[in-house]
C-alpha cells in the first residue's frame, strides 16, 4: 500500500478508499510514520463523506484504517494551501509531494 501511495504522490493521482465506513477521494500530499508510530497518510479530502463537516479537508488517514485503496486516473495541480511538506506530526516520512 505504501508503495502504491507514494507513486500516487509523485504523480499527482487522487486515491479513493474507505475509511471509517465511509468512501473518501483524496488528494495525497505526505505519507510517514507519526510521532504515535502510526503509517498515516496526510491528505485532502475532495470528495465522498466524513463524520466531522468542519474545514478545511486536512485529514491524517492511518494506513491500518485505510480499506480497499483505488489510485483514480484524475489528477491535481499540486499542493493545496496548509500544505506542510516537513510536517512535525510525522517523526518520519516515507514520501511526499514536491511543495
Amino acid at each position: 500500500m505504501k508503495d502504491e501511495i507514494c507513486e500516487a504522490i509523485k504523480n499527482k493521482r487522487l486515491l479513493q478508499f474507505h475509511y471509517d465506513g465511509l468512501v473518501r477521494v483524496v488528494e495525497p500530499h505526505l505519507l510517514g510514520r507519526t510521532t504515535s508510530g502510526k503509517d498515516s497518510l496526510s491528505a485532502y479530502l475532495v470528495r465522498g463523506y466524513t463524520k466531522l463537516d468542519q474545514k478545511p479537508f486536512w485529514r491524517y488517514y492511518p494506513l491500518s484504517e485505510i480499506k480497499n485503496l483505488a489510485v483514480l486516473d484524475e489528477i491535481f495541480i499540486g499542493p493545496r494551501e496548509g500544505y506542510n511538506p516537513n510536517d512535525k506530526a510525522m517523526k518520519y516520512i516515507f514520501c511526499r509531494l514536491a511543495a
